[in-house]
């Protein structure tokens, strides 16, 4: 089958959705699958045809508007699309990916994965695509254009179903590759976050209390555009890792104690799934998905 993903943010870029897509076209490709990648040039560096191994990836070139950057990134899908001829599309987040095929390839079956802030709405913190207008017609329409919509966890499926049909909205949760792990070592002496400093993490609350907790060391990895304001006001027992590999990110993981999400907006996060997957509890807040991974 020939099967044609198409995602905004991808490979080598490091996040939840990029690790999904990257991880969902590496084992198509080992099933036997013909696989092709439709991405977005967000980074100037990164080349618009790429290769992941053998999987071809294709970039549309980065613009400095919103409209801009639909209008390139449904040009370079429909150019792949053309050339390529899938038997389906998989998109994962909506905008730009969903709303390309539902334009311009309505024969094809079209899957599209929803991973998060491309339904999911948080006022409060100005955080949902859907929250602009313009945005939520063209989720939706694209949203209704396809044959299923896959929500990464049943909270975000429950965003789904007042705009498609029930019977077309499943719930796959994301998943790792459980041979990575053999045997963890036992518990470490650290508290440990892997999460971007964003606002809808709530690295600022962790930060918070480690302040009140100064005899237990706490490493949070991960960076963004909290990381210098937290990291100037954080007291002595908080080390600052930045940005870190996945080698380096597992290796912390084995000096964990357990782990904490203090998420204000979450769905089904790969660091959580990952802390498990080496041994380690995960200290989380009762937001979107997390109650579905984490049971008292």
């Amino acid at each position: 089958m020939r099967i044609l993903l198409a995602v905004g943010s991808f490979w080598p870029t490091i996040g939840g959705v990029e690790t999904h897509v990257r991880q969902l076209a590496e084992r198509l490709a080992e099933a036997g699958h013909e696989v092709s990648v439709v991405a977005a040039q967000f980074m100037s560096e990164l080349a618009l045809e790429d290769r992941l191994g053998d999987i071809p990836v294709h970039r549309s070139r980065a613009a400095q508007t919103s409209l801009g950057k639909i209008f390139s990134y449904t040009s370079t899908f429909r150019r792949v699309a053309d050339a390529f001829g899938p038997d389906v599309i998989h998109s994962h987040m909506v905008l730009p990916a969903a709303l390309a095929p539902a334009l311009i390839a309505r024969r094809t079956p079209l899957v599209v994965t929803v991973h998060g802030d491309d339904v999911a709405t948080f006022p409060e913190m100005d955080w949902g695509h859907r929250l602009k207008p313009a945005n939520r017609w063209a989720t939706d329409f694209a949203l209704r254009s396809a044959s299923t919509v896959i929500a990464v966890c049943e909270w975000l499926a429950a965003c789904v179903r007042p705009i498609v049909p029930a019977e077309r909205v499943c719930v796959v949760y994301n998943g790792i590759d459980v041979t990575a792990v053999e045997a963890p070592p036992p518990p470490g002496d650290l508290v440990v976050a892997t999460r971007r400093f964003h606002r809808k993490n709530g690295m600022r609350f962790l930060v918070e209390a480690a302040s009140r907790l100064s005899k237990i060391p706490f490493v949070l990895a991960g960076d963004g555009p909290e990381f210098e304001a937290l990291r100037a006001g954080a007291t002595d027992n908080v080390t600052f890792a930045g940005a870190l590999t996945p080698d380096a990110v597992a290796s912390l993981y084995e000096q964990a104690r357990f782990t904490v999400m203090p998420s204000l907006a979450e769905m089904m996060p790969y660091s959580g799934l990952e802390s498990m997957l080496h041994g380690r509890a995960v200290v989380g807040t009762t937001v979107g998905g997390i109650p579905e991974l984490i049971q008292d």
